[in-house]
């Protein structure tokens, strides 16, 4: 019964994606964030290759079981869960939103993907990274991570080559170069002051989405 729960629900998620038009421009109201779905017409990241219903209804059910799956294991018997731990599990984000970073605003199409613990953010001069990056020395309020932070101390493989918190890191079968850094980011019209995310310097590979949030 709870697999048919599933299924319905698998179902009436997919026919909404599939039947709507959605006006990709349309802006969110108020604390209302727009979500699109990474198959949506309005989603960058949607496959290049179109998926049969059926097969885009057997696709979500073996991504949702599985990111369940390993997020539960996290909290299994742990206090203590490092940033980023997801990484090389599960890449597979499902939905699309727009968001703002740095003062003044820069807006960026970002990948919502659950089992990543930060945020990755594709930065002005970024080898390998797409067109769209974020350019922090047009940001006031950007701020670069030292090595003495609490959050560099959480993220795996993180080094200190210099004053700047670095991290080396995959993401499906890509190789990531990034600095941690903080900005301001505006969801609708909800802003977190100081968020911390990956400034994406160098990626090599081609399974990395242009953007992941």
């Amino acid at each position: 019964m709870e697999a048919l729960h599933l299924t319905i629900l698998f179902l009436l998620s997919l026919t909404v994606v599939h039947s709507l038009n959605p006006n990709c421009g349309l802006p969110s109201q108020g604390s209302t964030l727009r979500v699109y779905h990474v198959s949506s017409p309005c989603s960058p990241f949607r496959p290049k290759t179109t998926l049969s219903w059926e097969e885009s209804v057997l696709q979500m059910q073996a991504d949702d079981k599985t990111r369940l799956i390993y997020l539960t294991s996290l909290v299994a018997g742990r206090s203590f869960v490092p940033i980023g731990s997801g990484r090389q599990i599960i890449q597979s984000p499902t939905y699309i939103v727009k968001a703002n970073f740095g003062t003044p605003a820069q807006s960026l199409l970002m990948a919502l993907d659950t089992s990543t613990d930060m945020a990755l953010v594709p930065c002005a001069g970024c080898v390998g990274c797409s067109s769209s990056t974020f350019d922090s020395t047009k940001s006031v309020s950007f701020s670069s991570l030292a090595c003495g932070a609490d959050q560099c101390k959480q993220v795996q493989s993180s080094s200190c080559p210099g004053t700047t918190c670095s991290v080396n890191m995959t993401y499906g079968s890509s190789s990531i170069a990034a600095n941690l850094a903080q900005d301001n980011l505006t969801l609708a019209t909800d802003s977190v002051v100081g968020y911390s995310f990956s400034c994406i310097q160098n990626v090599v590979g081609g399974s990395f989405p242009h953007k992941v949030f």
